[in-house]
């Protein structure tokens, strides 16, 4: 048996389930801790997350964004300086339903760290490291995949490592080592682009809970997922139907950052 499942089998499934009236026991890995309206039918998701080998639970805050309904952008910073509060200001000023930092860069240059693609025009150049590539074209359609040079149409693209669910649904993972920070993560259906980020977890635990509870998400499963610059970067931005904003700011600068806006209104 899975060593998660053998954990949760000795978790009290009455307890979670109180939470969530009407959870069923196969599901009592998580808790939805709240469900909040992003309007054209987008909707945030606050997931927590049942604790491995006695670490703390995760919590998880996702924005589920129906691909029909919302269109994707990436914007570049040039100035360190600016780019602590970067994805809270560049949601803002874009009317950005939801912002979420971007790929890994080199402090000392402020420059990418991996593949960059803003406009058409490459930035930075692949690593060949185990990891993805966010791909967004001409319409804003998001795509990940492995690691690989985009085709010439890809308007924006970024790689993130390492790749958490493979394309397919296959575990991305090889390894843990027990390293936990806070994360940040971009990842799909056929329907749906998610945006999430996280309390402290590994990388393992994270790649983990999207293969074995991707109800928890609201989906049927991942079809893929990648890992964006966390830690000290790891920042969030979205604004609710009522105008409401959900915030988890960042303590150190990002270079990109990207940017969710519903296409009926899309003018980046």
């Amino acid at each position: 048996m899975h060593s998660r499942r053998r954990f949760l089998a000795s978790t009290s499934a009455a307890t979670l389930a109180a939470a969530v009236p009407g959870l069923a026991a196969a599901q009592t890995g998580f808790t939805l801790e709240g469900s909040f309206d992003l309007g054209d039918q987008g909707v945030i998701r606050s997931i927590r997350f049942a604790p491995e080998r006695g670490i703390v639970p995760v919590r998880c805050l996702v924005a589920m964004l129906p691909r029909t309904n919302f269109g994707a952008t990436l914007v570049q910073l040039h100035e360190r300086s600016s780019s602590y509060n970067a994805v809270s200001d560049l949601g803002r000023a874009n009317n950005a339903t939801v912002a979420i930092n971007g790929g890994f860069f080199k402090y000392d240059t402020f420059s990418p760290d991996g593949l960059l693609i803003v406009d058409g025009k490459r930035i930075g150049e692949l690593r060949t490291d185990e990891g993805g590539v966010v791909l967004i074209d001409q319409s804003g359609s998001v795509s990940i995949t492995a690691n690989e040079l985009p085709r010439r149409y890809t308007k924006f693209a970024v790689q993130g490592m390492p790749l958490l669910v493979a394309p397919g649904g296959k575990m991305g993972m090889h390894s843990e080592n027990w390293m936990r920070a806070r994360r940040s993560f971009l990842a799909q259906t056929a329907d749906m682009v998610i945006a999430g980020i996280t309390t402290p977890v590994t990388l393992w635990h994270l790649a983990d809970v999207m293969i074995e509870y991707p109800d928890a998400f609201g989906v049927p499963q991942i079809d893929a997922a990648v890992n964006l610059t966390g830690d000290a970067t790891s920042a969030f931005y979205a604004k609710l139907a009522d105008g409401t904003v959900m915030e988890r700011k960042a303590s150190w600068p990002n270079l990109d950052v990207l940017l969710f806006t519903p296409r009926q209104s899309r003018t980046i």
